[in-house]
């Protein structure tokens, strides 16, 4: 752990920074051992909440969403919405304890959605045992977000990788709750260093040059087909 610095800067001080500058050295290595140590089936965010419906409710709900707590302390990676159209949502993280009015609004952004399923990234810090309230609000013009009717809630075979107790749905200037569930699936939460490691490592894989087959990916460059097939 990094030791905190006092002053005056006597001999103890600057033993600490001299400590400390070495432990950030260890740094990479200790992300490296987590990662390459990692239980490969954790190594993917899990999912969180409610994965996406095959048969969708759409509404258009201002400043609504899902009410939980933390069970980690973690980030909010990404999550699935569903658009009837085209446009822009704007969503944000407030802490809002059940029955009560959002305290405050922490983070917010307005992403762009095509119409269907879009899978957004928020990086949303949440700390452990902390209620929060993931919302969506309008930005201009109206976009339906696919929503499902819990009932009842409390019993509701949520899925918890690192979010749980799912409160209902909630207005961020409302106390009440709701039994819909609105707008957010598939919430993926980052759990761990390795996580992290392994999103940055993928994100910087060169694009697949050659693809042999019938259904190549959109990065491939060069396309070649099995010998005797159209």
């Amino acid at each position: 752990m990094i030791e905190r610095i006092g002053s005056p800067l006597n001999r103890d001080e600057l033993e600490k920074i001299n400590s400390n500058f070495e432990k950030l050295d260890k740094i990479d290595y200790k992300i490296m051992q987590d990662f390459l140590s990692a239980d490969p089936t954790r190594l993917t965010p899990g999912v969180n909440g409610i994965v996406k419906p095959t048969e969708l409710d759409t509404r258009n709900l201002n400043n609504y969403g899902i009410n939980f707590r933390a069970g980690v302390n973690g980030i909010i990676y990404k999550v699935s919405i569903y658009a009837n159209r085209a446009g822009q949502l704007g969503v944000g993280l407030a802490e809002q304890e059940m029955n009560s009015e959002a305290t405050a609004e922490l983070y917010y952004k307005i992403v762009d959605l095509r119409r269907g399923w879009n899978e957004v990234e928020l990086n949303f810090p949440v700390e452990q045992q902390k209620r929060y309230t993931i919302f969506r609000r309008i930005v201009a013009e109206s976009i339906l977000n696919a929503g499902v009717t819990v009932f009842p809630w409390n019993e509701y075979p949520f899925e918890n990788n690192g979010l749980e107790n799912f409160a209902g749905g909630m207005f961020l200037d409302q106390s009440n709750m709701s039994r819909h569930y609105s707008t957010f699936f598939n919430i993926r939460v980052i759990t761990s260093i390795a996580q992290v490691y392994k999103i940055a490592n993928d994100s910087v894989k060169p694009p697949q040059q050659f693809y042999v087959g019938n259904n190549p990916p959109q990065d491939a460059q060069f396309w070649f087909k099995p010998v005797g097939e159209d």
